[in-house]
């Protein structure tokens, strides 16, 4: 009966450690709030760069080639 005793105490207190390392390292929802906010920022800012290099590059291919045959290097 002993032995059983000592081997449940040796298991307590590995599932103790192991418990105590779990609550150490997993997220908290204050933890997941923030990276997802950080994420839909980023997400925006990628949007608003890709328009703009878009509308960018869409406005010089529809000048460049005036441009250039006006200044006689097409």
């Amino acid at each position: 009966m002993e032995e059983r005793v000592a081997k449940l105490e040796a298991e307590m207190a590995a599932i103790k450690l192991d418990l105590g390392i779990l609550k150490a390292t997993v997220a908290t929802k204050a933890d997941l709030v923030e990276a997802i906010a950080g994420t839909r920022t980023s997400i925006a800012d990628a949007k608003s760069t890709i328009i703009m290099w878009t509308v960018g590059a869409i406005f010089l291919a529809q000048i460049l080639p005036g441009l250039l045959s006006k200044l006689g290097l097409q």
